[in-house]
C-alpha cells in the first residue's frame, strides 16, 4: 500500500521533516510589550508542534523596534532575549517538529513615529490605497470604520519621507545580528519574510520603491537590498544553516510583484542556496479588494503560481493559501505541485486537522471569515471564529494580563530600604519570564548622599538574592534624582519600556501612594508596605464587573502555588445574592479557577463599600482589589473604593488591579 503523501518525511535544509506540512507563520500578538515570550505563546507554539507538523513556524519576529508591526511583536533585537526564544524553540522541537522562526522588518508598516520605507510616497500611491481602504473598510462594522480610517490616515502621513543610506546598512545589520541569535536559540533554521508588502517586498516592488527612491530602477536595482540581506544573514548563522524565504508571487497593486519578478527573485535566492521558499500572495493594500478576493477564495488558489516556481528552481517549495482539506493537500503533493503544504489557519480552525487525515475523518474546515486577520489588524489577539466563546475570552485575558506583569520597584526613602531584600523575589507576583527595573529615587538635596550610598548597597544584595532564588530574569538598576518631575518620567518609560506593574515599596506613605495609584490607571499598582508580615492570607475584593476577570487571571499568575495561600473573596452586594453568585460561576472557569471556589457576599454598611471592605480585611496579610476603569472626574464624584483601602489599609499590601 502506498504511503500517504502528507505524511512522507522530507529534507529540507539538511533537516528532516516528519512529514509534508508545514505549521504557517500566523502573527498572534501574544508576546510582551518588549518583544518577549509568554506562557500564552508558547503554548500556542506547543499546540502546533502537537497537531503533527513537521515543520512549525515562529511569525513575525522583528529584527529591530522600529520594524515591529504591532507593540505585541516578538523581537531578536538583543541577547536578553535569546533565553525566551530557545525555550519556545525547545517547546516546539520536543512534540518532534523542526523550529524555523520569521525574521521580519515591517518598513511602512512598522508601529514607530518613522517608519523606514525605500521611496516616499507620492498621489499615485495614496490614490490606490484610498481605493484599496474603501474595500478594506467595508469588511468591518460601520462603528468600527472611522478608527481603522483614522490609524490608517496617520500612519501613511509619516511615509512622505525616504530611507537614508545609513538606515538602509543599519536594517541589514538588524537581519544579520537577529539572525545570529535565531541560531543562538537553537532554532533547526529562519525564514526571512518577502511578503505580506513588509520592507523586503517594499524594496523589490515597483509600486513602493519608485523614482525618485536613491534604489529604484529595475529588477537587479531593486533586488539589491533582498541579496545583501540575505548574505548578511549567512554570514552570522554557522554554515550550512538553513535559510528559507516567504515569496511574494502577487501583490495585485499597479507595478507590483508579479509571477514573473518572483520567479527572477527565486532563481537569484535559488544561487544563494536558500533552504526553501514558502509561496505567498496579497499586501494590505490589496487583500480585501474584490478581484484580490475574487482570487483569493478559490481553493489552493496559489496552486498555479507555485507549479510555474517549480519548474523554474529546484529549492523545496512550500504552498499555502486554502489548501483546507487533506484531498486537496494530497492532490498538490501527488501532482508535484510543491514538497509541502502550508496550514496556517486550518490548523487554527482545527488543531486535529492531522490526526484526522491520517484517520480518514472529516477536518473542522476554515470558513474564510478572516475574524482571525480582522483581529490582528484590529490589535486584539489571535483568535479563530471556530473557537468556544470562553477559549477567545481567556485570550483576551491573558494577553491584557501580561502588558501588566512587567514590574518597576519604586525605593523613595531611607525607610523603603529596611524592608529584607531576601523577600522580595517570593513576594513580588509574577512568571518566570517577568522583567523587573528596581528604581533608586534619591532625593536632590545633601541628605540624599547617604540614601544613595545606601540604596548602592541594597541594590547590590538584590541582585544577589536575585540571582540565588532564581527569580527569572535579572533586574535592571535605575538611579534617579527626584527632580519636579521624576514621577511623571518614571511612568512615562514604564509605559513605553513595556512595565505595567507599578511597585511603592513601603507603602507607608500615603500621600506618594495616593498620587501614583491615581496616575497608574492603565495597570497594575502594589503598595509594598515594610510593616506587612510576609503572611499567605490574601483578601480579595471583588465588584463582578468586567474587571474582575483580569483580578482573577492575575491572582493566578502571582501565586502559582495556590494551595500554599488562604484567599477569602468578598463581594459587597449592590442587588441580588443569587444573581451575584450566578455571575461569580460563570467567571470562574474563563479565568481559571475552580468552580467551586467560595464567593462571601456582603451587605453595604452604613458608610458604603469600602469601609464594609476594610472592616472584613481586618488583619490580613494581602488585600487585592479590582478598579473598574472610572473617569476621574466619576471617581471624585462617587468615591474611590480602591484609593480609600490604599489609604487606610497601612499594615498590609495592596494591589490595585486595572
Amino acid at each position: 500500500m502506498a504511503q500517504d503523501p502528507l505524511f512522507e518525511p522530507l529534507t529540507i535544509g539538511g533537516c528532516r521533516s516528519r512529514n509534508r506540512i508545514a505549521a504557517l507563520p500566523l502573527f498572534t500578538g501574544y508576546a510582551r510589550p518588549d518583544g518577549g515570550v509568554t506562557p500564552l505563546l508558547r503554548e500556542h507554539y506547543w499546540r502546533l508542534a502537537t497537531s503533527g507538523a513537521g515543520l512549525v513556524v515562529v511569525a513575525n519576529v522583528a529584527v529591530s523596534g522600529d520594524g515591529r508591526t504591532s507593540p505585541r511583536a516578538l523581537r531578536l533585537d538583543d541577547d536578553r532575549l535569546i533565553p525566551e526564544l530557545a525555550r519556545l524553540a525547545a517547546t516546539i522541537q520536543h512534540r518532534g517538529a523542526l523550529a524555523c522562526v520569521q525574521l521580519n522588518h515591517a518598513g511602512r508598516f512598522a508601529r514607530t513615529e518613522r517608519p523606514l520605507l525605500p521611496a516616499p510616497f507620492d498621489a499615485t500611491h495614496l490614490d490606490h490605497d484610498v481605493a484599496a481602504l474603501k474595500h478594506f473598510m467595508h469588511s468591518f462594522p460601520f462603528t468600527e470604520r472611522f478608527g481603522l480610517t483614522a490609524k490608517f490616515m496617520q500612519m501613511s502621513s509619516r511615509w512622505r519621507t525616504g530611507m537614508t543610506a545609513e538606515d538602509r546598512e543599519r536594517v541589514i545589520q538588524d537581519f544579520g545580528q537577529a539572525a545570529g541569535r535565531a541560531a543562538a536559540a537553537g532554532f533547526d533554521m529562519l525564514e526571512l519574510h518577502g511578503a505580506t508588502g513588509y520592507l523586503l517586498a517594499q524594496f523589490l516592488s515597483a509600486f513602493t520603491n519608485r523614482p525618485p527612491g536613491p534604489w529604484a530602477g529595475d529588477f537587479d536595482a531593486r533586488s539589491a537590498f533582498v541579496r545583501d540581506v540575505v548574505r548578511a544573514v549567512k554570514q552570522a548563522v554557522p554554515e550550512g544553516f538553513p535559510i528559507g524565504f516567504r515569496l511574494l508571487v502577487q501583490e495585485w497593486v499597479p507595478e507590483g510583484i508579479d509571477l514573473a519578478e518572483a520567479t527572477a527573485l527565486a532563481k537569484v535566492l535559488e544561487k544563494m542556496g536558500v533552504a526553501y521558499l514558502s509561496v505567498s500572495a496579497g499586501t494590505y493594500n490589496s487583500m480585501f479588494s474584490r478581484p484580490a478576493l475574487k482570487v483569493s477564495r478559490r481553493p489552493a488558489y496559489l496552486q498555479e503560481d507555485t507549479r510555474a516556481l517549480r519548474q523554474a528552481v529546484n529549492t523545496p517549495l512550500i504552498l499555502g493559501g486554502r489548501v483546507f482539506r487533506p484531498s486537496l493537500a494530497r492532490r498538490v503533493l501527488e501532482e508535484g505541485v510543491a514538497d509541502m503544504v502550508g496550514l496556517g489557519r486550518p490548523l487554527l480552525a482545527d488543531p486535529g486537522w492531522l490526526a484526522k487525515a491520517r484517520a480518514g475523518k472529516r477536518v473542522h474546515v476554515c470558513i474564510d471569515c478572516r475574524h482571525c486577520l480582522k483581529r490582528v489588524i484590529q490589535e486584539k489577539a489571535l483568535a479563530c471564529a471556530r473557537w468556544p466563546e470562553v477559549e477567545i475570552e481567556r485570550v483576551d485575558l491573558e494577553c491584557a494580563l501580561h502588558v501588566r506583569m512587567n514590574a518597576c520597584l519604586l525605593f523613595t526613602s531611607p525607610s523603603s530600604l529596611a524592608l529584607p531584600v531576601g523577600q522580595l523575589p517570593a513576594r513580588l507576583p509574577g512568571p518566570d519570564d517577568l522583567a523587573v527595573r528596581v528604581i533608586y529615587l534619591i532625593p536632590p538635596e545633601e541628605a540624599g548622599s547617604g540614601f544613595k550610598t545606601d540604596a548602592e548597597a541594597h541594590w547590590k544584595q538584590i541582585r544577589n538574592d536575585w540571582a540565588k532564588a532564581a527569580a527569572g530574569r535579572s533586574p535592571e538598576g535605575v538611579f534617579r534624582t527626584a527632580a519636579p518631575r521624576a514621577y511623571d518620567d518614571i511612568l512615562a518609560e514604564a509605559r513605553r519600556d513595556g512595565y505595567g506593574m507599578l511597585v511603592l515599596v513601603d507603602g507607608q506613605d500615603v500621600r506618594r501612594g495616593e498620587l501614583l495609584a491615581s496616575k497608574w490607571r492603565e495597570g497594575i499598582f502594589l503598595a509594598m508596605s515594610r510593616h506587612a508580615s510576609p503572611g499567605r492570607r490574601v483578601f480579595v475584593a471583588v465588584d463582578l464587573s468586567p474587571a474582575t476577570h483580569m483580578l482573577l487571571r492575575f491572582l493566578s499568575y502571582g501565586f502559582p502555588e495556590r494551595s500554599r495561600y488562604r484567599f477569602r473573596f468578598v463581594h459587597v452586594l449592590e442587588g441580588a445574592a443569587q444573581a451575584a453568585r450566578s455571575r461569580w460561576e460563570k467567571m470562574l472557569p474563563i479565568s481559571g479557577w475552580d468552580g467551586d471556589t467560595p464567593l462571601e457576599v456582603v451587605a453595604p454598611g452604613p458608610d458604603g463599600v469600602a469601609p464594609t471592605l476594610l472592616d472584613a480585611a481586618a488583619g490580613w496579610d494581602t488585600l487585592v482589589v479590582g478598579r473598574r476603569g472610572l473617569s476621574r472626574i466619576k471617581s471624585l464624584l462617587l468615591g474611590s473604593v480602591s484609593r480609600r483601602i490604599l489609604r487606610e489599609a497601612t499594615d498590609a499590601d495592596v494591589v490595585i488591579v486595572s
